[in-house]
């Protein structure tokens, strides 16, 4: 996990490639998918916010309920975590959408190309003579992302008001 934070995708690459030629998933999304999961940054981002969360939450499920860390886990902390799912799925999204090389390296298949790879090749084969339409496209390219935090702005919002937590 900590290899993610101090180690930069560029000297990872041959190793991950290595890793997934040995288990037959390239030219597939799994690569894709996979090294986003576990990543450093989103796992300190959510331990920070469940460090933040006061102490008497789960004091109070122990006296109330006689409830044990899983049950607390689940029943007090897991529903109050929806804005940090939110954030944690908006970036990863972000991230994994604008990625070049990695799908570069990993991608040979023209039908599985990201939408960075497809503007990259369009404006290759075209050149400079279509350039207005390449920006069209990049500018277009940007809405999944819009309606995604869009979607996901609604549940940020809604957790925090439904948490019952005052500010302290």
């Amino acid at each position: 996990m900590l290899c993610t934070l101090m180690i930069p995708m560029e000297p990872r690459l041959i190793p991950l490639y290595t890793l997934f030629n040995k288990v037959d998933l390239l030219n597939t999304f799994w690569p894709l998918i996979l090294p986003t999961v576990i990543n450093g940054m989103l796992i300190f981002l959510c331990k920070q916010f469940f460090d933040q969360l006061p102490s008497t939450l789960r004091e109070a499920a122990q006296i109330d309920g006689g409830a044990g860390e899983f049950r607390i886990f689940f029943t007090v902390y897991l529903p109050l975590a929806g804005p940090i799912a939110a954030t944690m799925v908006i970036l990863s999204f972000i991230w994994s959408w604008n990625d070049f090389m990695w799908p570069l390296v990993v991608l040979s298949d023209q039908d599985l190309h990201t939408v960075p790879l497809y503007l990259s090749s369009f404006a290759l084969e075209n050149g400079t003579s279509l350039a207005g339409l390449t920006m069209a496209l990049a500018t277009v390219s940007i809405l999944p992302i819009i309606v995604l935090y869009l979607f996901l702005q609604r549940y940020i919002i809604q957790s925090i008001a439904l948490s019952g937590v005052k500010g302290e």
